[in-house]
């Protein structure tokens, strides 16, 4: 986590820039390799609870953080991200996730993540064969598209409206969907 919260820009850069930022997490191929070897283990199991069925399929598969230690970097990374981005520390802040298991043909529709105190929204890619759909954000009537890649984050606001193109590849897409917010103090 320090090695990604130092690779950061500092808060006054990312406040310059366009309300999007990525990250290309050090070690990717490792990490991608045991996260989904273990997201695999969990299926097999029928550990998952899937939500938001659209088109035929659920687009949030949710699986208990304590089943996948190998979600930590990842998750450590969106809390000192979050914690950049507002100026705190990364153990001030929590980040929750969700799967998105992205079958050949399917898509992700419009959404926003701004229902309840989220700071920061995200994405991480785990399994991305070419032509297996881009991510668009919209904001103030621009639009930006980012094409995933194994390894990368992205993040934006949570009230950003985004949505995933159609995968046109013959194989599953796996990414981690995060939202990020201030841990609660009692």
């Amino acid at each position: 986590m320090n090695e990604v919260f130092r690779m950061m820009p500092s808060p006054t850069e990312l406040r310059d820039r366009p309300p999007v930022w990525v990250l290309d997490l050090p070690e990717a191929g490792a990490l991608n390799r045991d996260l989904l070897r273990a997201y695999r283990e969990q299926l097999a199991v029928g550990a998952e609870r899937r939500s938001h069925f659209f088109e035929g399929r659920y687009e949030n598969i949710y699986i208990g953080r304590e089943r996948l230690p190998a979600i930590e970097p990842v998750l450590e990374a969106a809390c000192a991200v979050t914690a950049r981005l507002h100026d705190g520390d990364p153990w001030d802040y929590r980040a929750g996730f969700w799967f998105n298991d992205m079958p050949p043909g399917s898509r992700t529709l419009q959404h926003t993540h701004d229902d309840d105190d989220e700071l920061l929204s995200g994405v991480y890619y785990v399994e991305v064969p070419p032509d297996s759909g881009c991510l668009v954000l919209e904001e103030d009537g621009q639009r930006v598209l980012v094409r995933p890649r194994a390894g990368r984050m992205v993040f934006f606001a949570p009230d950003t409206l985004h949505w995933v193109t159609p995968n046109l590849a013959d194989m599953n897409r796996l990414s981690v969907g995060i939202n990020a917010g201030r841990n609660e103090v009692l």
